[in-house]
C-alpha cells in the first residue's frame, strides 16, 4: 500500500495512475484481514474485545477524516499530496510494527492455497457489489436476479469450505466470539459510513 501510494504520486501519465491506483486497492484490501488478523495472534484473548473496539473506532475516524485532509491537500498542495501523505505514515507504521508487533506466522501451518474457495469468494463479493452499485442502470427486477446469484455463489462458498481439506476460511473461526464480533462491528462501521457518503 505505501509503495502503491508513492507511485501514485509520482505518477507521469494518466494510465501510470491507473495502475498505482490499482495496486493501491489491493494493498487497501489486504490491510483490514491484516490488521485483524495481527489483533487475534498478538492480544490475549481477555484483551481483544478492547483492542478491536479501538481498532474500529479508529479505523472508522481515520475513513470519516481521509476525504477532509484529501480535499484539503489537493486544494492547498498538489493531488500528488493526496497519495504521497501515506508514505511517510506506511514508513511510520512498518518501523513501529517491526519493533513491538511479535511475528504471528505459524510454521506448521498448512501452505495449500484455496482456490476454489478464493474463486467462490470473489465472486460472491463482485456480484452482490455489482448489483448494489447498478441497481439504477439494471432496474428491481434484474437487481433482485443479480442479488440472489451472489448470494448462492455465497452459500456455495460455506458449503464448499465446510467440505474442503484445507478452506481458505476454517469454518471453526466463526464459532470464535471475538471474530464473528470484529466482523459484524466492521460491517456496521463501514455500512454506516458508507451511508453517510451515499446519502
Amino acid at each position: 500500500f505505501t509503495l502503491a501510494s508513492a507511485a501514485c504520486g509520482l505518477a507521469q501519465s494518466p494510465g501510470q495512475l491507473v495502475v498505482a491506483r490499482v495496486l493501491q486497492g489491493v494493498g487497501g484490501a489486504l490491510l483490514t484481514p491484516g490488521s485483524l488478523a495481527l489483533i487475534q495472534s498478538s492480544f490475549r484473548p481477555g484483551d481483544r474485545g478492547k483492542a478491536i473496539g479501538a481498532w474500529s473506532g479508529l479505523g472508522g475516524i481515520a475513513s470519516a477524516a481521509g476525504p477532509f485532509v484529501g480535499g484539503w491537500l489537493v486544494q492547498y498542495a498538489s493531488w500528488r499530496w493526496a497519495f504521497l501523505v501515506n508514505v511517510p505514515l506506511g514508513v511510520a507504521t512498518i518501523w513501529i510494527a517491526q519493533l513491538h508487533v511479535p511475528e504471528s506466522r505459524d510454521e506448521r501451518a498448512d501452505h495449500h492455497f484455496d482456490v476454489l474457495g478464493a474463486a467462490l469468494a470473489t465472486l460472491a463479493l463482485g456480484v452482490t457489489t455489482f448489483a448494489l452499485i447498478q441497481h439504477e442502470a439494471l432496474g428491481a427486477g434484474a437487481t433482485t436476479g443479480v442479488l440472489a446469484l451472489g448470494l448462492a455463489i455465497g452459500v456455495a462458498f460455506v458449503v464448499v469450505e465446510q467440505r474442503s481439506r484445507h478452506p481458505m476460511v476454517q469454518p471453526t473461526l466463526f464459532a470464535s466470539r471475538q471474530f464473528s464480533a470484529a466482523n459484524a462491528m466492521t460491517l456496521l462501521v463501514y455500512a454506516a459510513l458508507g451511508a453517510v457518503f451515499f446519502f
